[in-house]
């Protein structure tokens, strides 16, 4: 059982539970797997087949075709574009275009590389029901020889009612060695007769030191680097990833951003600004949470006087004192909350000058007497 434990990162709860299904013998058919993205709930997926065959003496080729989630071991699904001109008879990739295959190829490579890579392909708002359907050929493939295969369906909260009705008839009747793992962010999506015929199995948040980890070894990250984002990425390694890939710096032009803005000064804010969403590619929504969780950390020292700790921008704990000290009137979580009606706005397309100069006089509020 060591490699299986080894291999993963974190929820030491998860792995006694699988460990204590593997020891009893009674494998379920399906699992639910629950929880934000980017906690390694593909990661548990794949180390727990690969154990499962390992114990049943499968060969190293077939090992590393799991690894590689090569059919008949895997049949791997994950929400792809919709075109206007599908059948239902149509293969789920059937009248994609090259760039979009393309995109698809890449990202699954990434994925077997880095299980915790997050597959995004643009315009892939649904897990189809062409790609439900397909299941049924991958079922019937005779798979005698592999003790057992795996059918992961990432993003399965995605999938319409009508696909989980078609897939419901395949859990209703599994073939021998097949598991079903239907991994999930929002399981109030999944309908309850699907979840009632899965083992549900909750993956709470990543610790710090678990995000840390897990970017060390899946990234050429530096480790001051890792250190200095791994508090933002909230215990989420996709978060995590993301804000590896804009730049550790960006948590400096927060900062300035946030410090320009409460003093008043606008030009510099807004060229603060101007340098975050060139950073980010315009993920303004990632910006605003970081905003926000300087305002959580203000409003932490504020009510605590810095008895707990543990902020996110633990290297401004001492500024949160004295700005606590000088303004103590400042309603942090009143800002917090008109700084998420502002986020609303970018959703219904408000001019973003519009809004970064509503953002500054929020924050600005903070420090009137």
């Amino acid at each position: 059982m060591e490699d299986f434990l080894d291999n993963l990162v974190g929820h030491k709860p998860v792995k006694l539970r699988l460990k204590k299904i593997i020891e009893s013998g009674n494998i379920p058919h399906a699992f639910l797997f629950s929880g934000q993205k980017g906690v390694g709930k593909f990661a548990f997926a794949i180390e727990f087949i690969k154990y499962l065959n390992k114990s049943k003496n499968l060969s190293d080729k077939g090992i590393s075709q799991i690894k590689k989630l090569q059919k008949p071991y895997v049949e791997f699904i994950f929400p792809l574009p919709s075109k206007k001109n599908e059948t239902p008879n149509d293969s789920p990739y059937a009248k994609l275009d090259e760039s979009e295959l393309d995109a698809v190829h890449q990202a699954i490579e990434k994925k077997i590389q880095n299980p915790y890579f997050k597959i995004e392909i643009p315009k892939a708002n649904n897990v189809k029901i062409n790609s439900i359907r397909e299941l049924k050929k991958y079922l019937s493939v005779d798979k005698s020889e592999i003790p057992y295969s795996a059918v992961i369906i990432e993003d399965a909260e995605k999938m319409s009612d009508e696909a989980q009705n078609s897939l419901l008839k395949s859990l209703e009747e599994p073939p021998e060695g097949i598991i079903f793992f239907l991994l999930v962010s929002d399981e109030n999506s999944i309908l309850d007769t699907i979840k009632s015929r899965a083992w549900y199995i909750n993956f709470p948040n990543l610790t710090e030191n678990d995000v840390a980890e897990i970017l060390l070894k899946y990234s050429d990250a530096s480790p001051d680097d890792v250190r200095k984002i791994a508090p933002f990425a909230e215990g989420s390694v996709t978060k995590g990833f993301k804000i590896l890939e804009y730049g550790a710096e960006i948590i400096d032009f927060v900062l300035d951003f946030i410090r320009q803005s409460i003093a008043g000064n606008i030009y510099s804010a807004t060229k603060a600004f101007d340098t975050l969403m060139d950073l980010t590619s315009n993920d303004f929504e990632l910006v605003a949470q970081l905003v926000a969780m300087w305002l959580s950390d203000a409003n932490k020292e504020k009510l605590t006087q810095g008895s707990l700790g543990g902020y996110y921008f633990e290297s401004d704990k001492y500024t949160f004192e004295k700005f606590n000290q000088n303004f103590r009137e400042a309603d942090f979580p009143d800002v917090i909350k008109r700084l998420n009606g502002l986020t609303d706005l970018k959703k219904k397309n408000v001019s973003l000058k519009i809004i970064l100069m509503n953002i500054i006089f929020v924050l600005n509020s903070l420090s009137r007497r």
